[in-house]
């Protein structure tokens, strides 16, 4: 379940409408969210906001291939090659949106010294940590806990042996930047083939903006004993730039560029790119944490498409993303 693949239904978004503000706030207010960057400078700054790393499948999606009335075989995989529309629902075409935003960057803790602290902060006294450079993680286990801390984006696995009691997590939560009654909280449920409930758990989430994010936590239940706490824990969070929000009825042509290959971007994603026409149903403005670290405004997209080409006749849901920024 590296990366938070449980968040908000996307490969890499937290569940649906998730994540908190504990010590991130908006750059206007006070708060611990260091600003060092903003001013002239920042203007040098090069962001790269792409939503899915440089290895790998652009996009979380098979590729699919049609057999054409003459025989021509069509191979669709990073772009549409038939002639297609996207547009917006009414209901959704001139969201309103925030004319700026801030972009901020994950510090995670980054050598032995520092992860060992965060160790004897939540309870495990460590008296080392192994250290796998392919996956940049650290790793500690002994007979009470197994830790994974992964060093690019501040992941972190605490699987206990021995599940504890719900008080006892309290103050490890704490220590991680998740207390309670200060983020947002989802309770979800995992269900095997026929529906029955296999595990409970609890996201707590940090807000940004007012807007949810997948900077969050997932606290896994067996029964009423928690067995194991996942996430983001940053060092702390750089706010990087305030950026202009690009308009909701822009997304059509940006999109289009993207889908048509005109644009070579990692800056979205759709599940689904064979189609004749894509209708954007729903739109939802949120915060994503992206494979190089930083903490950026995407929408969020559902919608439905059509492909009706040469005697292709189908239909169903699409969903992906796009940054939701000008850098």
């Amino acid at each position: 379940m590296k990366r938070l693949g449980y968040i908000l239904g996307l490969s890499l978004i937290l569940v649906s409408a998730a994540v908190l503000s504990l010590y991130v706030t908006s750059p206007s207010r006070e708060g611990a969210v260091n600003n060092a960057g903003h001013g002239d400078a920042r203007a040098a700054v090069v962001l790269d906001l792409s939503l899915v790393g440089s290895s790998g499948a652009r996009v979380s999606r098979p590729i699919r291939y049609f057999r054409l009335s003459n025989g021509t075989t069509i191979v669709v995989e990073d772009r549409n090659p038939f002639p297609f529309e996207i547009r917006l629902e009414p209901s959704v075409a001139g969201m309103e949106v925030p004319g700026r935003l801030t972009v901020y960057r994950v510090e995670a803790y980054r050598g032995a010294d520092e992860v060992l602290e965060l160790l004897e902060k939540i309870g495990v006294e460590a008296k080392g940590v192994r250290y796998d450079n392919a996956t940049k993680t650290f790793i500690y286990s002994d007979e009470r806990v197994y830790v994974e801390y992964e060093t690019e984006t501040g992941f972190m696995r605490i699987v206990f042996r021995e599940p504890l009691d719900r008080e006892a997590v309290d103050s490890i939560l704490e220590v991680l930047g998740y207390r309670e009654g200060e983020c947002g909280k989802r309770v979800v449920t995992t269900v095997d083939v026929n529906g029955t409930p296999l595990e409970k758990g609890v996201v707590y989430y940090r807000m940004f903006d007012g807007l949810p994010s997948n900077i969050a936590v997932l606290v896994r239940y067996r029964g009423d004993r928690v067995v194991a706490v996942e996430g983001v824990v940053p060092k702390s969070l750089v706010a990087v730039g305030s950026y202009q929000v690009t308009p909701v009825d822009e997304l059509p042509r940006l999109l289009a560029e993207r889908v048509s290959g005109k644009v070579d971007a990692r800056d979205w994603m759709l599940d689904n790119v064979a189609f004749t026409n894509l209708t954007i149903t729903k739109i939802q403005l949120v915060y994503r944490l992206t494979p190089k670290g930083y903490i950026v405004p995407v929408y969020v997209l559902e919608g439905h498409y059509e492909l009706r080409y040469d005697g292709i006749n189908e239909e169903g849901t699409v969903k992906g993303a796009i940054v939701a920024v000008k850098p």
